[in-house]
């Protein structure tokens, strides 16, 4: 393995850990304001453990497919909390500018910024 194939892997780990980070936050703040509200496939988030065993106990082979996961699900929690009283929470802000930075709507369909694209 090269150190351009380690860069490469380092970047999106990072990626990943950014994504999950900002997801998992407002989930957490949504489960603490009204457990009943959360949306099902988002409760994975809250279990002890999740974070360790989905991003650092994570092989090179899945990074891409979990960065499409945890997209998507940044996409869904933030049409979910978009005009709800959640909209003006600083979990909810630091989401959408992550959206804003990390993903694009290319065709309708929503996907990852390239690395080169993604400013610091």
């Amino acid at each position: 393995m090269d150190s351009l194939m380690i860069s490469s892997s380092c970047k999106k780990q990072s990626q990943l850990e950014i994504i999950y980070s900002c997801v998992s936050r407002l989930i957490s703040r949504i489960h603490k304001a009204n457990s009943t509200m959360l949306l099902k496939n988002l409760k994975s988030y809250l279990e002890e453990g999740h974070r360790n065993d989905t991003i650092y106990r994570c092989v090179n082979k899945d990074i891409q497919s979990k960065l499409d996961t945890f997209t998507a699900d940044a996409i869904t929690l933030y049409y979910f909390c978009r005009e709800t009283e959640l909209e003006t929470g600083e979990d909810f802000k630091i989401l959408s500018r992550m959206i804003g930075g990390q993903i694009q709507n290319v065709d309708g369909k929503v996907e990852l910024k390239p690395a080169k694209e993604i400013s610091p």
